[in-house]
């Protein structure tokens, strides 16, 4: 048996931002989990900065057993990963199922939902055998909510995960033999870029973008504790597409201001 205790406002974030790139149970029922272990690392502790503050957000970096979080849907959204600050480790990799992953941030959600910023609220994960219990801290809440879930066979989970995290950005892409030169541009699907928006903006944090080929997985990560790949949409390189943008621009022809626009200039 183990068990861990995380403040249930982190726990609910680090759920909610997985299960959301989770897949479709009847496609490929090993898809629609979230996969939890524990590490050892740095944790980067971010804070939103406070108005006035500037844009940055507060960063402290510490070494820290680590929960991690990830999932997979095998289409665009090829890995979602994060991780938050542990108080304990679990003893093995568990897989959740994103059914029980959803039910565990309804009953939890709103037990934080009301508190105030400075106010703290813990859960306590305890694993044994097959099983995983969610509950209040006991210390904390004694005969609080508590809920439990049956592990998701590990045998069929895609072992290549981590690989398809980190895509070489040297390695040549081939299709059927031939090389395929790197171009410009990439076409992403909208509904995956929708999720890692919603990320950042649960996260307060800016995406950063990392692209090295049109046929490659573009990394993205939100903060420095959520790293996430999106494959890209299929090319025509044979024809040229996309070597460069190609949606006019309509220029309105507006005449020179006769003195200083009160509006800040734009960029050049």
């Amino acid at each position: 048996m183990s068990r861990l205790l995380l403040p249930t406002r982190a726990l609910v974030a680090l759920l909610k931002d997985t299960v959301c790139c989770t897949g479709k149970a009847k496609d490929f029922p090993a898809l629609a989990t979230v996969l939890l272990h524990c590490d050892h690392g740095e944790w980067v502790m971010e804070e939103k900065p406070e108005k006035g503050e500037g844009t940055e957000p507060l960063i402290e970096t510490i070494e820290s057993p680590l929960l991690v979080a990830t999932a997979t849907n095998g289409e665009s959204i090829v890995q979602a990963h994060t991780w938050i600050e542990s108080g304990g480790t679990l003893h093995k990799p568990v897989l959740l199922s994103a059914i029980d992953v959803r039910a565990i941030i309804g009953v939890f959600r709103p037990l934080v939902s009301t508190l105030e910023d400075k106010q703290v609220h813990n859960t306590q994960i305890e694993l044994e055998g097959d099983e995983i219990t969610f509950e209040e801290d006991p210390q904390q809440v004694p005969g609080g909510f508590a809920v439990s879930a049956s592990l998701v066979d590990l045998a069929e989970y895609p072992r290549e995960i981590v690989r398809l995290l980190t895509p070489d950005p040297a390695a040549k892409v081939k299709i059927d033999g031939k090389i395929i030169d790197p171009s410009y541009g990439t076409g992403v699907h909208e509904k995956y870029l929708k999720k890692v928006a919603d990320v950042s903006r649960r996260r307060g944090m800016p995406v950063a973008w990392y692209r090295h080929h049109q046929r490659k997985g573009i990394v993205v990560e939100v903060g420095a504790a959520w790293h996430g790949v999106i494959m890209p949409q299929a090319l025509d390189e044979e024809n040229g597409q996309h070597l460069a943008p190609t949606v006019r621009v309509f220029d309105p022809g507006l005449k020179a201001a006769a003195e200083t626009p009160k509006t800040q200039p734009l960029p050049v």
